[in-house]
Formats: structure tokens, sequence, C-alpha cells
């Protein structure tokens, strides 16, 4: 059973969205320096999107390393853990690209692909 290693896209959605929680932090702070309440409730959304992204990347890294074998095992194996952690990493990703700055965003949107932008 091949698995690629860098799991797809993963890598280039991570540090982007990373960037884009550092925006937030910095657009937070700057307007608390200013005196004006900041928007802390975008920030933890995407906080909390990015935890559920890397536990779901965890996930998918363990269950990657516990395949059984190339063989009828190995293969209920991933039908059963690694699809699940793959299920679990995708949700976050997408929950994450309807709200991270379409600028932001590394790879082309739903909507791009169907053409309906």
């Amino acid at each position: 059973i091949v698995v690629p290693a860098q799991f797809g896209m993963l890598p280039q959605i991570l540090p982007a969205v990373l960037g884009y929680q550092t925006t937030l932090a910095q657009n937070v702070a700057a307007t608390k320096a200013a005196g004006v309440e900041g928007d802390t409730e975008s920030l933890g959304a995407v906080s909390k999107l990015i935890g559920s992204l890397k536990a779901g990347i965890a996930k998918l890294e363990k269950a990657i390393d516990g395949i059984p074998g190339e063989d009828l095992d190995g293969a209920k194996y991933c039908k059963d853990t690694v699809l699940e952690a793959m299920v679990e990493t995708r949700s976050a990703v997408d929950a994450l690209e309807n709200v991270v700055d379409y600028d932001v965003w590394p790879l082309p949107t739903y909507q791009e692909m169907l053409a309906i932008k």
C-alpha cells in the first residue's frame, strides 16, 4: 500500500492557515493597542480549526504508520482506520477553506473548480 509521505496538499495548507492566523492575531493586537476591541471571534474560530487540522494530521500519520501490510488485512485497516483519519482531516480543511481569506488560500476553491465564481 503506497501512501504519499506529504499527504497531498497539506504542506501547502498548514503554512497558509498559520500565516492567516498570525495576520488575525496582529490585527487584534493592533486594534487593542489603538483602544478598540479586535475581532477575537474570528481569531478563535481559525485557531480552533487549525487545532482540528493538526489533530487530524497527527491521527493520519499514526494511522498510516500502523498499516499492517500490503494484503487484505492492510486494505481493511486502511478502510477502517486510515479513511477515518482522512475524513477528519478533510473536514478541518474544508471548514478552514470557508473562513480563510480568499487571497491566502493556496489551492483552487470548490467554486473555482466548478466555475461558479
